[in-house]
Order: structure tokens, then sequence, then C-alpha cells
């Protein structure tokens, strides 16, 4: 099989897909990729956890997602190697997850932040558009070892999070 472990029926392609970026370059983020599902046509966005070590103190967290759409064009294409045939979106606009204050005091969590957006997904083959709204929730949790750890995820996909 695919690196994609929740490839359960026919109607189900994901890929890997987030990339986290924040706006301090010297901040060193700790990447892990997510993963992305379309279900019949509908993107559901699957956990995702990212951590941030040594944050900056007493600021707003603010953190970059860029969606990269990797859909391959047939389930039985998963996990094979040998075939290369996919078609690759890419959301131009980058969503920004604001708002987020480290409490030193309570070195708990910090607020759940939830965004929402709309952008064209185009696929351009055969003259196919395909227009997609996207969702997302992002929950800072902070640590006693100021670790920021980032896990994006909405289960409850396209309906508010």
């Amino acid at each position: 099989m695919s690196s994609c472990d929740i490839v359960k029926s026919k109607n189900i392609i994901c890929q890997e897909t987030f990339k986290f970026e924040h706006e301090d370059k010297d901040i060193k983020i700790y990447k892990d990729f997510g993963r992305f599902a379309v279900v019949n046509g509908n993107a559901k966005i699957i956990p995702l956890k990212c951590c941030i070590v040594n944050p900056p103190k007493s600021k707003n967290i603010k953190v970059d997602v860029e969606f990269v759409i990797k859909e391959n064009l047939t389930i039985s294409e998963l996990g094979n190697e040998d075939i290369h045939r996919e078609f690759v979106f890419r959301i131009a606009k980058r969503f920004t997850f604001k708002d987020c204050k480290i409490n030193d005091t309570s070195n708990l969590k910090c607020e759940v932040v939830c965004i929402s957006g709309e952008n064209d997904i185009r696929l351009n083959s055969n003259n196919n558009t395909l227009t997609q709204k996207i969702k997302a929730c992002l929950e800072i949790n902070i640590f006693k070892e100021r670790r920021i750890i980032f896990d994006l995820s909405c289960p409850k996909f396209p309906s508010d999070c």
C-alpha cells in the first residue's frame, strides 16, 4: 500500500499535503506532513502535528500553512511506485493562523484558532476546474520544555470546526 494508511474504500484518495513555515526564519520547525483526503470530490483534512522548538517569549505565533495537494488518478495507482501520473494542485493563497499568544504563567495551552478560506484549485487537464473550500482548525499546546505542537484537524469538514 502507500503511505496513506486511511484508504479503506475506492472513494478515498490521499497524499501528504501540508508544509509549515514560521514567519521568523530563525525559529526551527520540525516538519511532519499531514494528509489530505478526497472523498467523492469533498476534501477532508486529516490530523497533522508539527512542533516548534524554543518559540519566542511573549509573542503572537503566526504560522503560514501551504496546502499542496497531490491526487492520484485512480485508487489502483496508490502505492504503485512505477506509476507517476498524478495531478498536482496548488492553492496559491496561504492561510495564516493568528493571535495565539504564549501564556508563560499557565504554560499549558493556547486557545484554539479556527480559520476558513476559499481558494480555487485548478486542474489543468481536460479543461476541468475544481473549486474547493478549505477550513482548518489549529490548536497550539505549550509544554514545559517550551515546545509548541500544532495539531491541524477538522473532523467535521466542511462544516464549522
